[in-house]
């Protein structure tokens, strides 16, 4: 009898291990091999995307609270992409929008934003992802040499133009300066600040109709002020609002990411597109602070949804694995969070049954 106990003991703690061992890694997006890669037009409807099993991801912790994001990711000869999919009820695109109440400017609001943070050798990183850089006082590296690639989505700043904003993270410190170590990849962003030389007010306001940026809804084109349509603001009226950023294309390898998103019935669907190596493009200190991508190859990263915020996000608390499967897809795709834990339950469950079977028979013999 106290063999039979034994037995069946050790096999409901071999599955729980199992279990536990299941639950504790983070997850897997697997990124296909299609012919072509989808048009950025945030629709995620392509074919391309097809090819691909979805992964949902939670993220907690922020204004937005607790939400799935749903990601695939595919690539070709040239380019990876990913498409990333979130509730957020509202649609917030007017970061530091002024106001004019008749004698003063005011600005109010943020945006709706991402942040997917690559690990390029950030020590911890693979177990702990981008929560390995934060800090009470900033975020950051933990030691010279430590780099992390930044792809940061704007809805108000970078979208507009088609872009997400590429970046790098290093250990940079400096005291009452949260930003210290976060650099934008040279050349120019896809945004600078629309205010006058006194920081009371904007500079500009459109030199004639706001123009519809390309996939922006021609409804939307008021929200969005392209540099090259400025004019200087000369008598403003009670009610005016102007954009608080001007806008233009990025340049450099700032330029590198290539973004675009929609909202829609409380969903935003980003598209995202970026050569699987930009080369030489990004460099610090002689380091790349570029991710390369190689096929069968896998690359870890954080996650990060701002809902109208720039710093009170919702996190994913485990980083992802990013696999870039070699060949054709698998015959049984890896599902990604729910894949992998499930089948550490199947197979403990089959060894609890294998367990009690083996209860039985002795008792039975």
């Amino acid at each position: 009898m106290a063999k039979k106990i034994t037995l069946f003991v050790f096999t409901v703690i071999l599955g729980a291990s199992l279990v536990s061992l299941a639950l504790a890694e983070g997850a897997t997006l697997t990124a296909v091999k299609v012919a072509a890669g989808p048009t950025l037009d945030g629709t995620g409807t392509d074919a391309a995307w097809g090819e691909a099993t979805a992964l949902a991801v939670p993220v907690s912790g922020g204004k937005i609270g607790d939400v799935d994001v749903t990601l695939k990711a595919v690539y070709d000869d040239n380019n990876i992409y990913m498409l990333l999919k979130w509730a957020d009820s509202t649609m917030s695109i007017d970061k530091n929008l002024w106001e004019y109440d008749g004698s003063a400017w005011s600005k109010s609001g943020n945006e709706d934003r991402f942040g997917i943070i690559w690990d390029l050798g950030v020590t911890g990183f693979a177990e702990q992802g981008c929560m390995v850089t934060c800090h009470a006082d900033g975020m950051r590296t933990n030691a010279d040499g430590e780099f992390a690639d930044e792809w940061h989505w704007k809805a108000a700043r970078s979208n507009p133009m088609s872009y997400s904003d590429d970046k790098y993270i290093d250990n940079t410190y400096e005291e009452g300066d949260v930003e210290a170590g976060h650099h934008g990849d040279g050349g120019d962003s896809t945004y600078k600040d629309n205010k006058n030389e006194a920081g009371d007010g904007p500079a500009y306001t459109w030199a004639g109709t706001p123009s519809a940026l390309p996939g922006v809804p021609a409804e939307l084109a008021s929200h969005f002020l392209l540099d090259s349509e400025k004019a200087e603001i000369t008598a403003p009226a009670a009610g005016d609002k102007v954009p608080g950023y001007l806008l233009r294309n990025p340049g450099g390898s700032r330029a590198d990411v290539k973004s675009y998103g929609v909202w829609a019935n409380g969903t935003w669907t980003v598209e995202v597109q970026r050569a699987l190596d930009t080369g030489a493009n990004a460099t610090k200190d002689g380091a790349k602070v570029d991710q390369v991508f190689t096929p069968g190859g896998t690359y870890h990263f954080g996650l990060a949804v701002m809902d109208d915020t720039g710093s009170n996000h919702s996190v994913a608390a485990r980083p992802i694995a990013l696999n870039l499967s070699a060949g054709a897809p698998a015959e049984l795709p890896v599902s990604g969070a729910v894949a992998f834990p499930l089948a550490a339950v199947a197979i403990a469950g089959g060894l609890v049954a294998v367990g009690a079977g083996l209860v039985l028979r002795r008792k039975r013999g």
